[in-house]
């Protein structure tokens, strides 16, 4: 099927090739012309004598009714002429050229010659229909300003090489805008008729080649009522450009040619945008396998935390831990960036955080070590935020490690107020040998621990403002007796109301512990 594809292709090359440069030379054909030019004057039509099927069609029709045998000759040395070239063309090695912009000169050339069949006749090939397959999967509004793009150049071309002008007959009109109207409509039914996807190059190749050779048969049955009814006209100065405006082809050429460079970009960049999704859809499920939604429910306290991304990979850590000692670790990071970079610097994080837990006992020499380990592993300029504290529920106590992050909030229950703590150490990985300090926080049964990345107090609404400690605060301290789930909830959909329209630029984390 593909061989018999390619062999069309070449003979409709090979005919336009013999009609645009054999045929206006001949005598048969320059006679033809005279008897349409004097058709024209007689029936006073506004027709410049320059292109267009009616002009072929009467041309044809006459030559069929005074000299058949030309016709048969004509398309019988030209049919040979292709086979020949066919052979010799399937014979020759064809090398690929690599490492360019366009893959492949010759594959750049198909593109080419499959588009100029496409915008100048109205016929999908292979090539020309498989490329409507970038827009399937795209948005039906997408797909709709694909089909205006198409529409527009298809109908563009056609009005500056084939349509007639306005002031002819409403018959030749009609068939005219025919050609254009059919493909269009199957432009329509593929883009937004699943059951005619299904083969749906083979249908759009056959579909487009019936509705050509309908408008070429409606046309040239045009042509030839003109030339029977015309025997005899006056003699006029015709020349190759009385057949076809070679202007006017060069220029659809020109715009058939960027158009295809253009969908040949689109191909490899809807490619490699495939295959990057692919692995950032892989790269998110790993990472939510990674950071799943915290949840601890005892006597103790009762936390829940959940981090949600701008971007599909985020930067952003939450982790807790019940140590078999009985303590708590619960810890929050920020690593700078929002790519796929900081998200492995967070997957990284958080195996050198639990790898290290489980051997130093330490809180100190565990922050001095997870400090060695991001500075020592890190891309240049890249540091990471943390936030740990050891909660014990054996003496109500908590322990802080701040690491350039947020402060810590607590709400104490019994003063109705809302404390910030630090310890103003350094972010981890900008110093190999940083030393850092711990903080001893009291803490007593309602009491309420906040864990927070900066996303969520550096939302920015439309108006440049900013979702700030103050709004934070008056949240929490009305909302406070709310479950550590539901208080999450809340400071999420504020943050996104806040925002309005806006897209999320950073990633946000929450932890809520509500200790017994």
């Amino acid at each position: 099927m593909k061989t018999a594809l390619h062999f069309i292709l070449l003979w409709l090359a090979a005919l336009l090739i013999t009609t645009v440069f054999i045929v206006p030379n001949t005598s048969t054909y320059r006679t033809a012309l005279q008897k349409f030019d004097q058709a024209v004057v007689e029936k006073k039509l506004d027709l410049p004598a320059q292109e267009g099927p009616f002009r072929f069609g009467f041309a044809v029709g006459y030559i069929i009714g005074n000299s058949p045998l030309f016709i048969v000759t004509l398309l019988g040395i030209q049919t040979a002429v292709v086979i020949l070239i066919f052979i010799v063309l399937k014979r020759i090695p064809r090398p690929r050229t690599k490492n360019i912009l366009l893959p492949d000169p010759l594959d750049s050339v198909k593109n080419v010659l499959s588009n100029l069949l496409l915008f100048i006749f109205g016929v999908f090939n292979n090539r020309a229909s498989g490329q409507l397959r970038f827009y399937f999967d795209l948005p039906a509004r997408s797909r709709f300003i694909g089909l205006l793009a198409y529409a527009t150049i298809f109908i563009a071309i056609n009005i500056s090489y084939n349509v007639p002008k306005a002031s002819m007959s409403f018959r030749f009109i009609l068939i005219s805008f025919l050609q254009i109207l059919i493909v269009i409509v199957l432009l329509c039914l593929v883009f937004f008729c699943k059951p005619f996807r299904v083969n749906y190059q083979r249908k759009l190749f056959w579909l487009s080649l019936s509705g050509l050779a309908l408008v070429w048969v409606l046309s040239g049955i045009t042509g030839y009522q003109m030339g029977q009814a015309q025997m005899d006209g006056a003699q006029s100065d015709l020349s190759f450009s009385s057949f076809i405006e070679t202007k006017t082809l060069f220029i659809n050429l020109l715009i058939v040619m960027a158009f295809s460079f253009y969908i040949e970009v689109m191909k490899q960049l809807s490619t490699q945008k495939a295959r990057v999704d692919a692995e950032m859809s892989v790269a998110q499920r790993i990472q939510n396998e990674l950071l799943p939604i915290l949840e601890i429910e005892d006597a103790s306290l009762s936390l829940y935390g959940r981090t949600e991304s701008a971007n599909e990979v985020g930067g952003d850590y939450c982790d807790a831990i019940h140590l078999p000692d009985g303590r708590y670790a619960v810890a929050v990071g920020d690593v700078s960036g929002h790519n796929v970079a900081a998200g492995v610097m967070m997957s990284m994080l958080k195996i050198a955080f639990r790898t290290e837990l489980a051997y130093l006992d330490d809180p100190a020499a565990l922050a001095s070590s997870l400090n060695r380990t991001v500075y020592d592993h890190k891309i240049k300029n890249m540091f990471i935020s943390f936030l740990m504290t050891l909660v014990d529920p054996s003496d109500k106590s908590l322990i802080l490690f701040n690491c350039g992050h947020p402060p810590l909030l607590h709400f104490s229950r019994e003063e109705r107020i809302i404390k910030e703590y630090s310890t103003g150490d350094v972010a981890l990985g900008l110093q190999r040998d940083s030393a850092f300090q711990s903080r001893t926080i009291r803490y007593k049964a309602g009491d309420v621990f906040i864990l927070l990345s900066d996303g969520l107090i550096e939302t920015v609404n439309t108006a440049g403002e900013e979702f700030d400690a103050d709004t934070l605060y008056d949240l929490l301290t009305k909302n406070i007796d709310r479950p550590p789930n539901e208080l999450v909830d809340l400071l999420t959909a504020a943050a996104q109301t806040f925002r309005g329209q806006l897209a999320q630029r950073d990633d946000i984390t929450i932890v809520v512990s509500k200790m017994g």
